[in-house]
């Protein structure tokens, strides 16, 4: 089999060579103090997304240096009244933002809380975004991207307002009523993940609720293997500058190491799963095993207790990893999960309620779990119901549209209105409400 990197009995037990600066932990207590000493102001705004189980808002919190930065808040629209959810936190690839408001609601599919962090000067790739990155750095001498943006000083490099950017989306997922702040999920991939392991060590020590990390072919460790061995991909844009610019390595690669994801990884004490390509030639396998090999393991000059953690290994995937198929996992590990991320639906009948049409009081007043069940079965053997969103007194009487079969023609829909009077004692659709920082869900 073909590779791009060390044998796999090598990669278990590789660490990286790079040694985090004395000041490590003193730049980013000073970094973070700065950054909260700005109010967080989220705000959230209902979005009419087309999607009758999901619902939307456009927010956006202060992020570093107080810039305003974006990102969709999705959460199941059948939600039980007064009922917290589990939220996941999402970073987005490099060159990507949050996309358009439908672009993917996955995790609220799932029953979580969803927060797709907007990334700060990107949004040009394949996924679109809207952010700006305002600071005067992003206007230095760089090479084309964003590896090399402030590369002059620690204090000026791109990274370190994008990690700030991350820490705070946490901090303003758990100020929404909605979410169980005791149960956030970080997650993310490649630059997204790199995103979601430094948010979940700078969280140690400094933020509560941390509950897993999940972080998928991770970007943004490892730097000095990283640049000497990475063919494809952002890591490239640093040796490529550094070619022309050579008075500047040794310096660069100081700067680097306040960024470098295993130091971080290593002060992170959440439950963490790992995804790694062998055939990754964009974040080399070896690049995320000394992460992954470092995690949780604590400050070199404290004792760590260590971290649960687990990797999945895809051996003959490149940068794309386990795609689709590791999300499945992913949901499976958060269901076993040692620490309970209680807060999603109370019972997974209750995800396909929203269905129902509550004709004859069939389906309402308080249900046991084997009743719900056995609705369950009994309502998917029906003809598909899906509740319409509408207005006035057709949404107070629970408008409905019928499907037809095959036999009613290719494309015709009839019209009927139900009672609905108890669809409420099961589930509700939220109401928004404002707090006094101005954020209202």
């Amino acid at each position: 089999m073909p590779t791009v990197d060390m044998p796999l009995e090598q990669l278990r037990t590789y660490t990286s060579a790079a040694t985090e600066p004395e000041d490590f932990d003193a730049f980013w207590d000073a970094t973070l103090a700065e950054a909260r000493a700005i109010p967080l102001m989220p705000e959230a705004t209902p979005v009419d997304n087309l999607l009758p189980l999901v619902d939307s808002f456009d927010v956006s919190f202060a992020g570093y240096g107080g810039d305003r930065i974006r990102g969709w808040l999705h959460l199941p629209a059948y939600r039980s009244p007064g009922h917290r959810l589990s939220a996941v936190v999402q970073y987005i690839g490099y060159s990507g933002g949050r996309g358009l408001v439908q672009q993917d609601t996955t995790w609220a599919q799932a029953g979580y809380a969803h927060f797709i962090m907007d990334t700060r000067g990107q949004g040009y790739g394949g996924i679109s975004g809207g952010t700006a990155d305002p600071h005067p750095s992003a206007g230095d001498v760089a090479y084309p991207g964003l590896m090399t943006r402030g590369l002059t000083s620690k204090e000026d490099y791109y990274y370190r307002r994008l990690y700030v950017d991350a820490f705070r989306a946490a901090e303003t997922v758990q100020s929404f009523p909605e979410v169980d702040a005791n149960n956030v999920i970080l997650a993310g991939i490649s630059q997204g993940g790199g995103l979601a392991l430094a948010a979940g060590g700078l969280a140690a020590g400094r933020l509560d609720g941390i509950r897993a990390v999940l972080a998928d072919v991770p970007f943004l460790q490892d730097f000095p293997r990283a640049i000497d061995l990475a063919q494809r991909g952002p890591y490239p844009e640093i040796a490529a500058f550094l070619s022309r610019h050579r008075e500047r390595y040794e310096h660069a690669l100081e700067v680097l190491n306040y960024f470098d994801g295993v130091h971080l990884a290593r002060r992170a004490t959440a439950p963490a799963l790992f995804s790694v390509a062998l055939l990754d030639d964009v974040c080399p396998p070896s690049t995320v095993f000394a992460s992954y090999n470092s995690y949780g393991t604590g400050n070199p000059r404290q004792s760590g207790q260590g971290s649960t953690k687990s990797i999945d290994i895809y051996h003959v995937n490149g940068h794309e990893g386990g795609q689709e198929h590791h999300w499945v996992r992913q949901l499976v590990y958060l269901n076993e999960n040692p620490r309970p991320l209680a807060g999603r639906y109370p019972s997974q009948t209750h995800a396909v309620l929203p269905r129902m049409a509550c004709q004859d009081h069939r389906y309402c007043g308080t249900k046991t779990e084997e009743q719900l069940s056995a609705l369950s079965t009994a309502i998917m053997r029906e003809p598909r119901v899906d509740v319409l969103r509408g207005s006035g007194s057709d949404e107070a009487r629970g408008q409905v549209l019928h499907r037809r079969g095959p036999g009613a023609g290719a494309g015709r829909r009839t019209m009927s209105t139900h009672q609905l009077p108890c669809r409420q004692n099961v589930l509700t659709r939220p109401v928004s409400a404002s707090d006094s920082t101005g954020s209202h869900v």
